[in-house]
């Protein structure tokens, strides 16, 4: 069975008989850098604050997210992950309809069917790399409907021009456009919604558990009109943001240098991993803007659970697709991580394609057997004599 997310190391291990230690997790978009530097010292710092209920308005936190995006304080809503907002947004609304161009996050539909929404997917044409349609969108729309769009998309890393959504959503006010902006931060040229010439009717999500490494500490936000932000917060449970989130967070969002480092980072190794695999045979790789690739397998005979199943036992996770709408069994997306790191899952994709890794053995040589001498002289002046020849042959 298909996980429905990436990232579940205790599973994966145990499918693998591994460790969870020693399990390469490609299956979670993750910041490959880690966590900014002093992230440890500073929760040690903030645990005699845990004897105190945390701040139920992430006052620090909120302040620190308006500074980082350019948005005022009463349009932003902090929770215990994108996700928990994503999932409160479709019963606010007033919504009858949900639609979806899929493949897209799974997590868009399950939230609108929670909320009675009905869901129209909107296929996207693999001919096309999975590129969204704004004129097959906007022939869709009735007025009575939430329009779930990720920008960059999960899992094609397409990501649709800034301009392009804003006249969308200003020709169809009555509609709501959420934009999930989890992976955003990867991608410099995804100008984002949050700070100027946003229209009413754009709802903005964002994840900080991504960029910043930690998803283990759930933090996301919400960017919206602030008569939506104040009924969201009248629904989500009192402290749902704990201390050391907030505390981890608010200085996330101040870390510039860190930020400036991963934009570098992620987009040389984005350009590497693509490159490498492009050269791989039987693949078709999906140009992408954020810190993951999707891939399709062109071999009949090797689809992606079967790929899977042989990187795993390798101690290598991916994430298969077969659960995203609109993508089968050929298809499969990773992660970017370090030169390494890729270098080591290109090396085992290399094995399980069956082909010779160039990277390490340019060519192949024959194996060369001497016969007819039982001495280690005997052999040593053969060795000597056929690298002669070979040297000579210009082998």
């Amino acid at each position: 069975m298909t996980e429905r997310h990436g990232g579940n190391l205790l599973k994966l291990a145990l499918a693998a008989g591994k460790p969870a230690g020693e399990i390469l997790d490609f299956s979670a978009n993750i910041n490959p850098l880690g966590p900014p530097e002093g992230f440890r010292e500073l929760i040690s710092a903030r645990t005699g604050d845990l004897v105190h209920y945390p701040d139920p308005d992430c006052t620090d936190l909120v302040r620190a997210f308006s500074e980082r995006y350019g948005v005022a304080p009463e349009e932003v809503l902090i929770g215990n992950g994108s996700t928990e907002l994503l999932y409160l947004l479709p019963q606010l609304l007033g919504k009858r309809r949900a639609l979806i161009p899929v493949p897209a996050y799974v997590d868009y539909e399950r939230a609108a069917e929670l909320a009675g929404l009905a869901v129209e997917r909107l296929p996207l044409r693999e001919k096309e790399g999975f590129a969204p349609d704004l004129a097959v969108i906007a022939a869709a729309l009735r007025g009575d409907e939430i329009v779930f769009l990720g920008r960059p998309n999960n899992p094609t890393g397409h990501l649709i021009p800034a301009a392009a959504l804003r006249e969308l959503a200003s020709g169809h006010p009555q509609t709501v456009f959420i934009s999930d902006e989890a992976f955003a931060d990867f991608a410099p040229e995804a100008e984002t919604l949050i700070a100027s010439g946003r229209p009413a009717n754009i709802i903005i999500l964002k994840s900080l558990t991504k960029f910043y490494a930690m998803p283990g500490l759930r933090l996301g936000g919400v960017v919206a009109a602030p008569e939506l932000i104040r009924r969201l917060r009248d629904r989500t449970p009192p402290w749902s943001v704990n201390t050391l989130a907030q505390a981890v967070g608010a200085a996330a969002l101040r870390d510039t240098a860190y930020t400036e480092e991963t934009l570098r980072f992620v987009h040389d190794r984005r350009e590497g991993l693509f490159a490498a695999l492009q050269a791989l045979p039987d693949l078709t790789v999906y140009p992408g803007t954020a810190n993951f690739l999707l891939l399709r397998s062109d071999r009949r005979n090797l689809d992606a659970p079967e790929i899977a199943q042989r990187l795993l036992a390798d101690g290598i996770a991916i994430r298969v697709c077969t659960n995203f709408a609109g993508l089968d069994r050929r298809f499969f997306r990773i992660a970017v991580r370090t030169e390494a790191e890729n270098d080591r899952i290109l090396d085992a994709l290399r094995k399980v394609l069956g082909i010779a890794n160039n990277k390490s053995v340019r060519r192949r040589t024959p194996a060369i057997m001497f016969q007819g001498t039982g001495s280690n002289a005997g052999k040593s002046i053969l060795a000597a004599a056929m690298c002669r020849i070979l040297l000579q042959d210009g082998f």
